[in-house]
């Protein structure tokens, strides 16, 4: 296996914080967002969404047992109208 140089090994480590901050960056705009929600009343429990309430912005819900299709918020218009 070839050495890295100190140069590359540099570049690396930049990469590798670059990385961490904005995993880090995420985690706390989630965390922020998450406590908004809980704040406002607008987060849905897990009991919920099986229960099929609504989305609090869209009004659709998240599962809504129509066969094998992903979440309704991944799907184009045109296969929500299918």
């Amino acid at each position: 296996m070839a050495q890295l140089t100190e140069e590359q090994k540099a570049q690396r480590a930049a990469a590798r914080r670059g990385t961490t901050l904005a995993a880090e960056e995420d985690a706390l705009r989630r965390e922020r967002k998450r406590r908004e929600w809980d704040a406002d009343g607008t987060q849905l429990t897990r009991d919920e969404i099986e229960a099929g309430v609504g989305c609090r912005g869209c009004g659709q819900p998240s599962i809504d047992a129509l066969g094998d299709w992903p979440l309704l918020m991944k799907l184009t218009d045109d296969e929500k109208r299918e």
